[in-house]
């Protein structure tokens, strides 16, 4: 049997926020872990230019039940004026989502 976790993300202009913020995700337990990557290339439009900027990565693992609170903290602490944070529900083992029910708080 399959169990569901959440993984959100978001990406971010630099390494340096990218990682304050997986830590800050993983030390206020409102994720088990969070994966940084990067550089990737990003090209969308804003203020009606197309932009293509190096960004990194986030994505982090935690319980369903701590979605909305999980991206209420990313939402307030991003640096981007409208930050693009992203939610899906994936299927993990039974065994790791009992860490990340573990690791995250109760």
């Amino acid at each position: 049997m399959m169990a569901e976790i959440v993984e959100i993300s978001a990406t971010y202009d630099n390494r340096d926020d990218a990682l304050g913020a997986a830590r800050l995700l993983v030390d206020l337990q409102l994720a088990a872990c969070v994966h940084v990557e990067g550089p990737i290339t990003s090209i969308y439009r804003w203020e009606g230019k197309i932009a293509e900027e190096a960004e990194w990565h986030l994505t982090a693992k935690t319980r369903t039940d701590l979605r909305h609170a999980a991206i209420e903290h990313m939402e307030k602490t991003h640096p981007y004026e409208l930050p693009a944070i992203l939610s899906r529900d994936i299927q993990t083992s039974p065994a790791f989502a009992a860490w990340v029910a573990n690791e995250t708080k109760t």
